[in-house]
């Protein structure tokens, strides 16, 4: 039974071999031919040229040589990829090439791409690419590298042009001494490493037109929240400067630029020589009259009490705690006795604490003719602050004069032109809706008067030598012991003609010399 049936499926097996095997034949035979009909027409099949339908980029380059290829992409293609793009940030616009984006075309890899088609290692594959170029078109991409050095190198130099610095939130305070708050703003910064990225990936369709770049924000040091707590003016006080003394005005408004804009927190301290620090000619300060050891005298940094004292008051008037202050040693003429202050780097300061509950902003700056300085902090610290005077009264100063030998006769020198001495004592009184919190003294101030030094001339007078007289060498009116001669030598009087008396007094009489009055220094 079982050979029986083997031999009725014998000639099954067979007649499906012999289909199969014919089947595939005709596969072959329909290949061939199709290969057959490809290479015909073309170079291709002795690896001359490109196969027929193929593109790059979409440019056709089918059945051309490599350098019949590369001169059409160069024509065609190349101008396009180069093309401009607008690259776009929050309030600006730039239009660049990509070429100065860094964009690279790869040609040489696009033409040996679009050499392999139709040539590629299995036959089956080779079938199949010839079958379908028959068909349509096989589009080889243009490879796009984008150079970073170049493409970094653009947006650094665009950085400065699309980026804004942010702006501090401040306060500043009107003529009339009110609050003025302005609104701070947010910075703009090009994330480099970020737009980097996007313009890389933006490059390599050729039809990108926008670029949009990366941007971030960058937020002020100080913003409308943080002066939030500052909502008027505590305290004001000027002092009356002279504008003609442009090296002390100068030296004034460098050391007022370093304390305006500080912020003491309840509790901290201040101390001006630690704001402003040592005044030099290498800082920028210049030489101006200061006061030492009861003259005035040229020194570097010389109006700085100026601005010492006007923040003394300053300081007093919004009831801030003074831990450190020293007077002058002589009254100066732009602040009351008793209300002055003295500093100087080594061995005088000015000191002070926030001793409010909140935070303090001190503003200073030169106004006109003045100089000016304002504490600015929260409505909850405002006080009624009144400084007086008492006990005060002044010491007249005395006169010296000093003969000197060596200036002519009647001829006078101001050496120290004196200055009154002062006494004051200065109290304090706080109130806050019409109740007195405090009353105080604060201090006793002297200052000793400051003699007036004259000097008067005391050289002796030459004497006349008459006519014909012989001088002894070394003589008061000798020439190096040379005997005058004729009837008129040198430096003597020359006699009356006859008959006309001599005019009294052979001498002119000396010229009264002025003196300019001088002025307080600090």
């Amino acid at each position: 039974m079982s050979a029986a049936r083997a031999r009725r499926r014998t000639p099954t097996r067979r007649l499906g071999t012999v289909v199969g095997g014919t089947l595939m034949g005709l596969a072959v035979l329909a290949g061939a031919s199709a290969i057959a009909g490809f290479t015909v027409t073309s170079r291709f099949a002795a690896g001359e040229t490109l196969a027929p339908n193929v593109s790059i980029g979409h440019v056709a380059v089918g059945g051309m040589t490599a350098p019949e290829a590369r001169t059409t992409l160069e024509r065609d293609l190349l101008p396009a990829l180069q093309g401009e793009v607008t690259l776009t940030w929050p309030g600006g616009t730039q239009r660049v090439t990509r070429d100065q984006l860094g964009l690279q075309p790869d040609v040489d890899a696009a033409l040996t791409a679009a050499r392999a088609v139709g040539r590629e290692d299995q036959w089956l594959d080779r079938l199949r690419t010839h079958l379908r170029l028959r068909r349509e078109a096989v589009d080889v991409p243009m490879p796009l590298r984008v150079d970073q050095t170049t493409l970094q190198a653009m947006l650094a130099a665009l950085a400065p042009r699309l980026g804004r610095p942010p702006q501090d939130a401040k306060v500043t305070v009107n003529e009339n001494n009110t609050l003025v708050k302005v609104p701070g703003r947010t910075g703009l910064v090009l994330d480099v490493p970020a737009s980097v990225k996007t313009v890389t990936t933006a490059l390599q369709d050729p039809r990108t037109a926008t670029v949009a770049l990366s941007v971030k924000e960058k937020q002020p040091n100080i913003s409308a929240t943080d002066l939030a707590g500052l909502q008027m003016v505590l305290s004001a006080y000027s002092t009356p400067y002279h504008t003609y003394q442009r090296d002390r005005t100068h030296n004034m408004a460098l050391a007022m630029a370093q304390i305006s804009g500080t912020v003491l927190q309840p509790g901290q301290g201040f101390s001006m020589n630690e704001t402003v620090g040592e005044r030099t000619v290498r800082d920028g300060y210049r030489d101006a009259p200061i006061f030492r050891d009861g003259k005035v005298v040229p020194d570097t940094g010389g109006g700085i009490c100026q601005v010492a004292s006007t923040l003394y008051n300053m300081a007093l008037l919004a009831n801030l705690d003074v831990t450190q202050r020293d007077h002058h040693s002589r009254p100066v003429w732009y602040c009351p006795a008793g209300r002055d202050a003295a500093v100087y780097w080594g061995s005088k300061d000015l000191r002070f604490s926030n001793s409010l509950k909140h935070p303090i902003l001190i503003l200073g700056e030169i106004r006109g003719d003045r100089l000016w300085a304002a504490v600015v902090g929260h409505a909850e610290d405002d006080y009624d602050v009144e400084l007086t005077r008492t006990n005060y009264s002044t010491v007249g100063y005395g006169k010296k004069t000093v003969p000197d030998p060596s200036l002519p006769a009647g001829k006078t020198v101001v050496d120290n032109p004196g200055n009154i001495g002062a006494h004051a004592t200065l109290w304090m009184r706080v109130s806050r809706n019409g109740q007195q919190l405090k009353y105080e003294k604060l201090h006793d101030d002297s200052y000793e008067p400051v003699t007036r030094v004259v000097r008067i001339g005391a050289k002796p007078k030459p004497p006349v030598v008459p006519p014909g007289a012989v001088v002894p060498p070394g003589a008061p009116g000798s020439a190096a012991g040379i005997t005058p001669q004729g009837p008129n030598p040198p430096g003597a009087v020359k006699p009356a003609k006859p008959g006309k008396p001599a005019p009294a007094g052979s001498h002119a009489k000396p010229k009264p010399v002025s003196h300019a009055a001088s002025h307080s220094w600090g």
